[in-house]
């Protein structure tokens, strides 16, 4: 019976480490079915986050890339694109075009009276006579002479001719640019630089007639000889100088790089006195 008992007793203590090695080898698996699942869930988060780095990365892309060359409406629609792209390009042009505009006439308000000043000692030359022998001597005599306003004799036609000559240019470079080269020629670029030059010449010589009347209103009347007749009439306003310069046919006079018109009415130029 004691026999009985001891087998007993160490078939017990067997069966409770057996137990006790079952839950430690239970709790092994589940810590290790634990570990591997929070493995895949932080692969999982890696595997999202780079994805939306991409994601990301290509936005940026995509975004620079809209920068560098914008859309044109010669460019054809893509399916996720808006038929509101050249709408958007023209305003832009628009709100440019403004902001350069207000900008040169602040310019030209500000150094129209050294333009005159530089127009009245080049004329000098005419009569041979050194009333503007300084800048600081000819804002004198201008001043007191023609008073403040004497500074800025001929400025409403070379405001208006410069207005007139800025949206001429990038109008027309807009429309060449947008309908009339083709975005498929690799010079693309330096084409349409070249159709800047070629509509800012074109602008500058139909606002030529502005730039005429403002110069002759800037030496009308100053008591120089080359503002005075026989060399020049004498003009009330740049209205009338623009009428009499139209009726003799002399709107474009001096537009020329190479040839000079002969003044109306005259056959040759030594039949005029003035020239003798």
């Amino acid at each position: 019976e004691g026999g009985k008992e001891g087998r007993r007793k160490g078939g017990g203590k067997k069966g409770g480490k057996k137990k006790e090695e079952g839950k430690e080898e239970g709790g092994w698996r589940e810590g290790k079915q634990k570990k591997e699942e929070e493995g895949e869930r932080r692969g999982r988060r890696e595997k999202g986050e780079k994805e939306g780095g991409t994601e990301q990365r290509n936005g940026k892309e995509e975004e620079n890339r809209g920068m560098l060359f914008p859309a044109d409406s010669s460019f054809p629609l893509q399916p996720g694109a808006s038929k509101k792209e050249p709408v958007s390009s023209l305003e832009q042009v628009l709100k440019e075009t403004s902001r350069e505009m207000v900008a040169r006439s602040a310019a030209t308000l500000i150094t129209h009276p050294f333009h005159v000043i530089t127009l009245r000692c080049m004329v000098q030359f005419i009569g041979r006579e050194t009333k503007y022998s300084g800048t600081l001597s000819a804002f004198t005599t201008i001043y007191r002479e023609e008073g403040i306003l004497g500074f800025f004799a001929g400025l409403i036609p070379r405001l208006l001719g410069d207005i007139l000559s800025l949206w001429l240019c990038n109008m027309l470079a807009y429309l060449i640019n947008t309908y009339a080269l083709e975005n498929g020629v690799s010079t693309m670029t330096e084409m349409k630089s070249y159709s800047q030059a070629v509509t800012g010449f074109f602008a500058s010589m139909l606002t030529y007639p502005f730039v005429l009347v403002s110069n002759l209103m800037a030496v009308n009347n100053c008591g120089l000889a080359g503002g005075l007749l026989p060399y020049a009439p004498t003009y009330s306003s740049w209205l009338d100088c623009w009428s009499q310069l139209h009726r003799e046919g002399n709107m474009s006079r001096g537009n020329s790089l190479f040839f000079r018109k002969v003044p109306a009415g005259k056959r040759y130029v030594w039949d005029e006195r003035r020239f003798r």
